[in-house]
């Protein structure tokens, strides 16, 4: 399942998101479609970074989410910048749960995919199944599908070598959204919705972040706990 939100981050916390990620935004790296920098926000001791960052994202989104959220002690599971290249290619079809399932026995990581710039299909828009779409208030069931069949592809250039099975996208694409998003604005969606992402065909890259929210409760590792950023 899914749901959007609007003006989940304001102009002044993506200015300076973008400012500290600019050795990214600018990188001409030939072998990588997408640029993600996984310590861009680390708390590993001294090698802490841009915690004050992911705090006034935290503090933007987690009042628009947590009151349909059951969780006893959230925690951000993790944070990532999705930085898609000009020409980068499109991450096909899987569910997020295939990947984790061993660090997530219970299925409770949500995951927040905010637009930092106006994004469209043609600069690597999310395409979800259009009849999983709910509103705000009905995130409170997320978590609670099924886990299609996945296939290992090694060597895979999008990133995500786990994909659906070929023969069940067909169906998928029958009943596929694309997810425009205005800057600042998010989907949020959770670990059994179906998700790719187009190529960007742009000459600019795609900028866009995730931030994932999840039980504390059996988790050997997540990044930092809500209630260290202030939330309770």
């Amino acid at each position: 399942m899914w749901a959007t939100s609007e003006n989940i981050l304001s102009g002044e916390i993506i200015e300076n998101l973008l400012c500290r990620a600019d050795y990214l935004i600018s990188s001409n790296k030939g072998d990588q479609h997408v640029f993600v920098d996984k310590d861009f926000f680390s708390n590993n001791g001294n090698k802490s970074r841009n915690l004050d960052v992911l705090n006034s994202i935290h503090q933007s989104v987690w009042p628009k989410i947590s009151e349909q959220l059951a969780y006893k002690e959230p925690v951000i599971d993790h944070a990532v910048l999705l930085f898609k290249k000009p020409g980068g290619v499109e991450t096909e079809w899987h569910q997020d749960r295939a990947y984790w399932a061993t660090r997530d026995e219970k299925a409770s990581i949500i995951s927040v995919w905010i637009a930092l710039e106006d994004i469209t299909e043609e600069r690597g828009a999310l395409n979800l199944v259009k009849s999983n779409e709910v509103d705000m208030p009905s995130i409170s069931d997320f978590n609670n599908g099924s886990l299609m069949d996945h296939e290992l592809i090694e060597d895979k250039k999008g990133g995500f070598p786990l994909l659906i099975k070929s023969e069940l996208i067909p169906e998928i694409e029958s009943d596929v959204e694309i997810i425009n998003l205005k800057r600042g604005s998010a989907v949020i969606f959770d670990s059994f919705e179906p998700h790719m992402s187009r190529e960007n065909i742009s000459n600019t890259p795609r900028l866009a972040m995730k931030i994932a929210y999840s039980e504390r409760e059996d988790k050997d590792y997540f990044l930092i706990s809500a209630s260290d950023l202030g939330t309770k």
